[in-house]
């Protein structure tokens, strides 16, 4: 029997009020035992109740600011409906995607459509539930806004991230982002989060509401324009 044997066995027997066994006699000093380390508190995990509210959720709504001079507006709806709006300076454009058709217009435009991977729809939708369902999560205290109580936690995750969104090297690369949401201690949904790139303040805003609202609805258009001769 090794020594750290012995001694797991001397513990477990001091637990349950057994007499542990003697160690031999030895005319040597016993040798050095180092410590067993210390182990990992378990991950923390999102409150029971929004992790309940986030699984039901059919559709939502979605701003992003903080990139200069752009704003973006998105509707979801699961599983594979998406339509985002983008203003930038004064260009405007319009964005929808439903299933395996991607149909996009920019201004007062006409309506031109395209076949996209239905998959990859499917996995942006998911991506806008990304700060909440990856990542490490660390609980943080509730802090009072405005006479209200509102909860908070983190999440660091690597994420790809546009130069623009970044200020890093002009290529999309892996960075850590720290994601920061607030979320209502009555419907148990986030309301806000504020992202940072590897420790960098981005001012990087993003507003979520309209949980399951009945006006969340993305249909095909019908002015679509005819494709080129």
């Amino acid at each position: 029997m090794n020594r750290i044997a012995a001694a797991l066995l001397a513990v477990g027997a001091l637990a349950i009020g057994l007499p542990a066994l003697a160690a031999p006699p030895t005319d040597s000093p016993p040798a050095f035992s180092p410590a067993l380390p210390t182990p990992a508190p378990p991950p923390e995990r999102l409150p029971a109740a929004l992790r309940a509210e986030l699984a039901n959720v059919q559709s939502f709504r979605t701003s992003v600011a903080g990139l200069p001079g752009i704003m973006t507006v998105t509707t979801v709806v699961l599983p594979d409906r998406i339509d985002t709006m983008t203003v930038i300076g004064p260009l405007r454009s319009e964005t929808l995607e439903i299933g395996a058709d991607r149909y996009s217009r920019v201004g007062g435009a006409a309506w031109t459509h395209a076949t996209v991977d239905a998959a990859m729809v499917r996995a942006n939708v998911a991506s806008f539930l990304h700060p909440f369902e990856t990542g490490r999560v660390t609980m943080l205290p509730d802090r009072v806004v405005d006479g209200r109580t509102y909860g908070y936690f983190r999440t660091d995750a690597m994420l790809v991230v546009p130069a623009a969104a970044s200020g890093a090297s002009p290529e999309p690369a892996p960075e850590t982002a720290t994601t920061t949401c607030r979320y209502s201690k009555q419907t148990y949904l986030p309301q806000e989060c504020d992202v940072t790139f590897a420790g960098r303040p981005s001012d990087l805003r993003i507003t979520y509401g309209e949980w399951n609202a009945a006006g969340n609805v993305i249909e095909a258009p019908t002015d679509i324009a005819s494709p080129a001769p």
